[in-house]
């Protein structure tokens, strides 16, 4: 018996059975093997697709909102500031100065203007006699005519300045019928509307009826102020 025999049978093993050998890979295999495990995964990112402009409208910048801004209301012409906080020393001046040696206790404006006017020859007369409250009347078309404010803006105006005017709106012979029977004489008429509005026989004739016989009228000639002679002038148109 051969050793190898004799070695084996000592190890209980046959002699047929040949040693189990394990496969090892290769060398090729085993590089390849771990370049795949060792390949990091990409992930697939998706890309949000661009949008579409509009053809033929361009993209707009929004535009800010619009506050709308309260209508504005005319307000008269303000100058120095008077006795009542808003008349003002600087109108009629000349008119003014008319007024201040007078002792007025009611007053009839025809035409009134913007009603700065009005002020200012309230305020000069309560100036001169603070002790008595001034009764004024107004007469004027106002927003029915061709008048420089509204008949609103003109008694907001006076409010204002702590003044309660009576306004007649309308045309001047109506007016003047109607104040005749309202409040009756004024002691001074200031009129600032043109001579051919008011210097006709039937407007001097209603005139007559609203004054007594110390009542002054003053009336603007071509920007300067001047009394009026009520009863010459009647009696010019008479003959």
């Amino acid at each position: 018996m051969s050793l190898l025999k004799l070695w084996n049978s000592l190890l209980g093993r046959s002699s047929e059975t040949a040693p189990q050998t394990i496969e090892q890979p290769s060398i090729e295999q085993q590089s390849s093997t771990k370049s795949l495990s060792t390949k990091p995964k990409q992930l697939a990112v998706t890309q949000p697709e661009p949008e579409q402009a509009s053809i033929g409208k361009p993209a707009t910048a929004a535009q800010p909102a619009t506050v709308p801004q309260p209508a504005t209301v005319p307000q008269p012409a303000k100058g120095s500031r008077g006795m009542f906080g808003f008349g003002s020393k600087n109108v009629e001046p000349g008119l003014c100065k008319l007024l201040k040696p007078l002792r007025i206790g009611s007053l009839l404006e025809i035409g009134v203007g913007d009603g700065t006017r009005a002020v200012a020859i309230i305020s000069t007369i309560q100036k001169n006699k603070p002790e008595s409250k001034l009764r004024y009347a107004a007469i004027d078309p106002f927003e029915m005519g061709d008048g420089k404010t509204s008949l609103m803006q003109f008694h907001k105006c006076l409010r204002i300045e702590g003044i309660s005017p009576q306004i007649f709106p309308g045309p001047i012979d109506q007016e003047l019928l109607r104040l005749s029977h309202t409040i009756g004489r004024v002691d001074v008429v200031v009129i600032a509307e043109s001579t051919e509005n008011w210097q006709t026989a039937s407007t001097l004739s209603m005139l007559r009826r609203v004054c007594h016989e110390h009542t002054i009228v003053f009336f603007n000639d071509v920007g300067k102020w001047k009394p009026f002679e009520l009863e010459s002038m009647e009696r010019r148109k008479a003959s």
